[in-house]
């Protein structure tokens, strides 16, 4: 069964209501009271089951891209599926379908809220599954690289990278380049590395627009070390290697960076205008965005508005970051009465400011999580050779005793067995005289 719309969405849950009350009815006019509780709840869970199948079913044509769903429709789906208590892998899946909704809507923390606990229900998952592992753990890296935690990124990127050479190389790839990408903002050196490793296997691999996009993340890290010129071959090398417009618009998009810092605004605009051919509608924003400030760099400020105005129709649908926010700056800079822009710019940000501090709030809970179990588990180890040590020492106590008990045993037997050799002796020694 295929869910086509939201009013056919709400006609399954009028039939999973319509089956609770059949149910109810049923119980009270056929079933004796004195029927035990167990029929009927085994009778409940069989009418239950068979709409919950439907939701499942569902649910996992959407995850394996049979079905389309709109988000409203993906939100209602999942948390009906949460209500009928399935298993752990389906909860853990309708959590990450959730995560992802909340993600397009900004929904930052509660995203990783929601992910967390996907993790949680796919550890107790009957059946494993890579894809969604390495998922999970790839989605909460972004989101704490974007929003100020490059290091925990990093770390969650890590965790990923194993689950993600098992699904396949690519996705294992990919991993390793946002490893790459989330080292770069404190440790330039071993994310060098990583970039040239990613590069080499995706050159043995053939993936050509792999290469391009570390090569543009390469030539990033070069525009933030202000090695402008250099910067720039490499995003040329990235544009030898784009295979799709989508790589080959974010090449043009990083190459016009570097004119952008050295001042040549013309050249800029034309190559941003490139990006921007090349993008797909729901793409555009960050080349309108730049193309913007580049506009109000030469001062023509009519032009900067209509570009900005655009770039604000896309903005929900990008991280809240501050180099996105700050596309309400722009405006108010073209907008005579600015107020708004300058109202609408500090709200965004209050909300950026609202995320990051709950988002580290979280992740200092998770840390003394982490380190209390850490110091329970040293505390059990040490016990535990504590324990060792004393049945070690008990252990050599008692050999050590049953070792002196035998000695002694031995000893006394010996003497025994002298004093009645001696005895038998002195015996023969009179009679041989008689």
């Amino acid at each position: 069964m295929r869910l086509k719309g939201d009013k056919y969405l709400n006609e399954l849950f009028v039939v999973f209501f319509c089956i609770k009350f059949v149910y109810s009815w049923l119980s009270l006019v056929f079933l004796p009271p004195k029927l035990p509780s167990m029929s009927r709840s085994i009778l409940f869970l069989v009418l239950s089951f068979i709409v919950f199948r439907t939701y499942s079913s569902d649910l996992i044509k959407y995850y394996n891209g049979e079905l389309t769903l709109s988000v409203s429709q993906l939100d209602s789906l999942c948390q009906q599926i949460l209500v009928s208590e399935p298993s752990n892998y389906l909860i853990s899946l309708a959590h990450y379908q959730i995560a992802i909704a909340q993600r397009k809507h900004n929904y930052v923390f509660l995203a990783y809220e929601s992910y967390d606990k996907a993790l949680e229900y796919l550890a107790w998952a009957d059946s494993s599954d890579s894809y969604l592992e390495f998922s999970i753990r790839r989605n909460q890296g972004v989101i704490l690289k974007y929003y100020g935690f490059p290091k925990e990124a990093a770390g969650k990127h890590e965790e990923a990278l194993s689950y993600a050479y098992s699904y396949k190389q690519e996705a294992g790839l990919s991993v390793k380049y946002n490893l790459g990408w989330c080292l770069a903002a404190y440790d330039s050196e071993h994310a060098l590395r990583i970039f040239f490793e990613v590069l080499e296997e995706a050159e043995e691999a053939g993936l050509k627009d792999r290469q391009a996009k570390t090569y543009n993340e390469i030539g990033n890290m070069l525009i933030r070390s202000e090695e402008y010129i250099e910067a720039g071959k490499y995003f040329n090398k990235a544009l030898d290697f784009s295979q799709t417009d989508h790589i080959r618009a974010q090449s043009y998009h990083n190459l016009s960076a570097v004119f952008y810092y050295l001042g040549d605004y013309a050249t800029q605009e034309s190559l941003l205008l490139q990006s921007l051919a090349l993008r797909s509608e729901v793409e555009r924003f960050p080349s309108l965005r730049d193309l913007g400030e580049c506009y109000l760099k030469q001062k023509e400020y009519e032009k900067a508005r209509t570009v900005l105005l655009e770039a604000e129709m896309y903005f929900a649908s990008y991280p809240l970051i501050p180099d996105n926010i700050r596309v309400f700056e722009w405006l108010a800079d073209t907008e005579p009465d600015s107020v708004k822009y300058w109202k609408r710019l500090a709200t965004e940000f209050e909300r950026l400011a609202a995320e990051q501090e709950k988002l580290e709030k979280l992740l200092k809970q998770q840390a003394m999580q982490q380190l209390l179990l850490r110091l329970e588990g040293e505390k059990k180890s040490k016990s535990q050779i504590n324990l060792y040590r004393i049945l070690t020492i008990a252990g050599g106590v008692l050999a050590l005793a049953i070792l002196l008990t035998w000695r002694i045993w031995w000893y006394r037997l010996r003497r025994q067995l002298g004093k009645k050799i001696l005895k038998l002796v002195d015996k023969w020694e009179v009679e041989d005289k008689t």
